[in-house]
């Protein structure tokens, strides 16, 4: 079965602000991605992400979704019932991540099997035509010895009448 754990989201937020202060740090000049951090033509707020999230999570794209509500989080000075409003969406967005990707684990798993079953299969397709070859074969043999066989017992012309 398949394993997705999820760490909690104060751990992930954690995580998010770790590695931009690692960025900030190591690479002062990097600037963000303007797809990423603009919502049209100007820098996106936390409502800009929000409705984004949003609409990502009808699109089925929880992963993407959870990102903006992750940088939504980091967001210095969102009100504190907003945050929480946040969290629980963030929450749901990792469930459906999760049983996303159960359901592509799954489809997966069947996949493999029904790739294993053809390929059975077409072995013993190959099989079964190679036991038809041989017993024409061995009817072509019967056939041929029976001819000799008649022929041998001086009967002649008995085929011929």
């Amino acid at each position: 079965k398949f394993q997705f754990d999820i760490l909690p989201i104060s751990t992930v937020v954690d995580i998010a602000y770790a590695l931009q202060a690692e960025l900030t740090d190591l690479r002062p000049d990097y600037e963000v991605d303007e797809g990423i951090a603009n919502c049209g033509k100007e820098l996106c707020s936390a409502d800009m992400l929000w409705r984004r999230a949003e609409d990502q999570m009808m699109e089925e794209l929880y992963a993407e979704a959870g990102a903006d509500l992750i940088r939504v989080l980091m967001k210095i000075g969102t009100e504190e019932d907003y945050n929480e409003k946040c969290i629980g969406l963030l929450d749901k967005a990792f469930q459906l991540v999760e049983r996303q990707r159960q359901r592509e684990f799954d489809e997966d798993q069947k996949n493999a099997r029904q790739k294993i079953r053809r390929k059975k299969e077409r072995v013993a397709v190959m099989e079964a035509e190679a036991r038809r070859f041989e017993h024409k074969n061995s009817w072509i043999k019967f056939g041929e010895r029976l001819i000799a066989s008649l022929a041998a017992s001086r009967v002649p012309g008995w085929w011929t009448k």
